[in-house]
């Protein structure tokens, strides 16, 4: 029998497999990160559309309206208030009263690409008897779940588990005008929730850019503008009163219709913007003036004279431009 040597590999051989592997390497690295962002993008729409569809159950046994605190803790069992039950229709009480009621889980509201590491899953909610209510045997919702990072104020901010957030997303804010869209059979055109955004003004043009020059400037600096990888620029998911979901990569979508600024000229509405009549950034905080689109996570609700403040979660809050609850 005649034995047969094993003719090894070249090194130009060895070379053309190495440069084979590594360009398929380069096609399919690429393909992986589009299919994961893109698997990212819809649990991000589906948390949304989840949460829309929460509130429409809710509302079934609530005459058409959303969740409101302030209608169903009448006793203050949950949480107490100083001044007005509205201060208790921050986004965090909304969205727990959601979760006691079954409607969605506490993992619903992380967004899979939430860049703010001072947001995180409320692992410990407690239906029955939560120890952070007033009167936890009477609860009816855990008060320790927090819609925003570092949550201080009224309506049970002070009663939080912890500084760590437990919302990654924005919501309408039930209140003034706004209020009559808070309910399930509001126009298609209401936006309802979305990823958070950053802050905006608009240009003589008539076109809406991140703030970097303004009394903070910090527009740039936003979490929000790395949820899906700009960086300089927003995208995010959007959700409307018929529960449609749409991904944009412009804070003021067609769909949000549009809305009068100062000197009659009309815009789209930038959906994380309180433009009102006179475009002022003071009406930043004015929750129940004007009848656009606003989102953001809303917490230190405050009523004085029947009029109804509150603090947005964005890079503009003074605290929050300092870093606290890991900005915005």
């Amino acid at each position: 029998m005649t034995s047969r040597t094993r003719r090894a590999f070249s090194l130009v051989e060895l070379l053309v497999v190495i440069a084979i592997i590594a360009l398929l390497i380069g096609i399919l690295v690429p393909s992986l990160s589009k299919a994961k962002q893109t698997a990212k993008r819809s649990q991000d729409a589906t948390n949304i559309r989840t949460t829309l569809q929460a509130m429409a159950v809710f509302a079934g046994d609530t005459d058409g309206q959303f969740p409101l605190p302030s209608k169903v803790d009448l006793s203050n069992s949950t949480v107490s208030v100083s001044a007005s039950p509205l201060e208790k229709d921050n986004t965090g009480n909304i969205l727990s009263l959601l979760i006691a009621n079954d409607h969605i889980q506490a993992k619903n509201l992380i967004s899979p690409v939430e860049t703010n590491e001072e947001i995180e899953e409320y692992a410990d909610y407690t239906n029955l008897n939560p120890t952070q209510a007033v009167s936890p045997e009477f609860a009816s919702w855990d008060p320790g779940f927090a819609g925003v990072t570092a949550e201080q104020g009224t309506g049970g901010g002070n009663r939080r588990a912890s500084s760590k957030g437990n919302n990654s997303y924005a919501l309408l804010p039930p209140f003034g005008a706004r209020k009559l869209f808070w309910r399930s059979d509001s126009d298609s055109s209401v936006a309802l929730m979305s990823n958070r955004g950053t802050i905006y003004s608009l240009t003589s043009d008539d076109n809406w850019q991140i703030d970097a020059t303004g009394a903070f400037g910090l527009g740039l600096k936003s979490n929000t503008l790395n949820f899906y990888g700009q960086s300089k620029s927003w995208s995010g998911n959007i959700g409307f009163a018929d529960q449609s979901v749409d991904f944009s990569n412009d804070p003021d979508p067609s769909k949000a219709g549009t809305v009068e600024t100062s000197n009659d000229r009309v815009v789209n509405d930038n959906v994380f913007v309180n433009e009102g009549t006179t475009g002022s950034p003071a009406n930043r905080t004015k929750v129940d003036y004007g009848a656009n689109s606003y989102l953001r996570p809303w917490y230190n609700i405050t009523v004085t004279n029947d009029e109804v403040t509150a603090t947005p979660m964005d890079i503009s809050d003074n605290n929050r431009s300092q870093g606290n609850g890991g900005g915005d």
